[in-house]
């Protein structure tokens, strides 16, 4: 069992040391491979810090604690901010949520360093840390902090996601269901931390070092993050998108750009532009554009993005993915009672009208049909 511990603390740290290495060369690309490298080199730590224990190494365990010891502190924040720059191109974005990590300020200030030198010197520096260390389940409210980051980042991505499909109709690159999943997968370990927690404060310490379970839930979350991380591209949103999402106060004509941009038309100027839009549909076929975007779509009808999005959003009631996508659909259904489509596969037909992917056309058809597209296929069939 030591070995396989150390086996896998070692493998977490050189596999954390190259993923570091590789995101620092992609610095330039974009702010969220800065944040990626600092987040990484933070992890690196966990199995560094735990080694150190593990092997009876104080130095490596003293320079491991200083950093685990406010990981939830860095590493809640710069997840939070991190989801924001694969949306936002606002510049200096980490300064304009500095105050984010405060509490990491006054964390390492009045806890780690205390501790660090009580651990070394055996020597009391305050008096609450005596408090501490009769009631050491406190130190677990920094879990519950990363954890309420993680909800807020889960939110806030959801949003995001919400407006990519107001501009995008394909999200074959630009899902992030994997961050959604790490998110949860990061409450998980951190609720399991505090029901440990809740356990050794009532039942009394288990004989078994519990952190262990954290640090290889942590190498498994390195490994996620690393992978499906270094492929990410920035999914920048219109700017017209983003108002509301900045930290400075929102003005009045902001106000109004976001109440919608046909607030001032006519009912009689929106059935016209209802009927251009459904004619181009019908007409041109646009969705059979794998990359169609709302403003490519918008120039069609001969009109503004923003005013096309206004008249999805608030008077068809639907997002420019699920309309666009509803038509692909409905494409692939004429086509399988087409008899010159009867000799091509369904993932031919797919792509035809416009499915970048296997995966988003099952998921899509199913949504919309309520069957998966073999199984609607053999209905037909019978």
């Amino acid at each position: 069992m030591l070995l396989l511990t150390n086996f896998l603390l070692t493998t977490g740290m050189i596999v954390c040391l190259i993923i570091v290495l590789a995101f620092a060369k992609k610095q330039k690309e974009g702010l969220h491979y800065k944040i990626l490298t600092i987040i990484f080199l933070a992890l690196f730590f966990v199995p560094f810090h735990f080694y150190g224990g593990l092997n009876d190494v104080p130095i490596i365990g003293a320079v491991g604690f200083v950093m685990i010891d406010i990981l939830g502190y860095l590493i809640g924040p710069f997840l939070f901010i991190y989801i924001k720059s694969l949306y936002d191109k606002t510049p200096n974005l980490i300064q304009q949520h500095h105050l984010h990590f405060l509490p990491l300020l006054v964390h390492f200030l009045f806890l780690t360093l205390p501790f660090l030198i009580y651990f070394f010197f055996d020597k009391i520096l305050f008096s609450y840390q005596e408090f501490i260390l009769d009631n050491l389940y406190l130190i677990h409210l920094q879990s519950i902090y990363f954890s309420v980051y993680c909800i807020v980042s889960l939110q806030l991505l959801a949003k995001y996601h919400n407006k990519v499909k107001q501009h995008y109709s394909n999200l074959t690159n630009r899902d992030l269901n994997w961050i959604k999943f790490l998110l949860l997968g990061i409450i998980a370990i951190n609720g399991l931390d505090v029901l440990i927690a809740i356990y050794e404060m009532i039942f009394g310490l288990v004989e078994w070092e519990t952190g262990y379970i954290t640090a290889i839930a942590v190498i498994i979350m390195i490994i996620n993050l690393g992978y499906y991380g270094y492929y990410q591209s920035n999914i920048l949103l219109p700017e017209h998108l983003m108002i509301g999402e900045t930290v400075a106060p929102i003005t009045t004509a902001e106000k109004a750009v976001k109440s919608h941009h046909l607030i001032n038309s006519s009912p009689q100027e929106i059935e016209v532009l209802k009927a251009r839009l459904y004619l181009i549909l019908e007409k041109e076929k646009p969705y059979l554009d794998e990359d169609l975007k709302l403003g490519t779509l918008a120039e069609q009808v001969k009109t503004t993005d923003k005013k096309l999005s206004a008249l999805l959003n608030h008077y068809l009631n639907v997002t420019f993915y699920d309309l666009i996508n509803q038509y692909r659909v409905d494409a692939v259904k004429a086509k399988l009672i087409d008899p010159d489509y009867e000799h091509f596969t369904l993932l031919a037909i797919a792509f035809d009208c416009g499915f970048k992917s296997k995966s988003s056309f099952n998921r899509i058809f199913k949504k919309n049909t309520g069957a998966s597209p073999s199984a609607y296929k053999k209905q037909l069939l019978t």
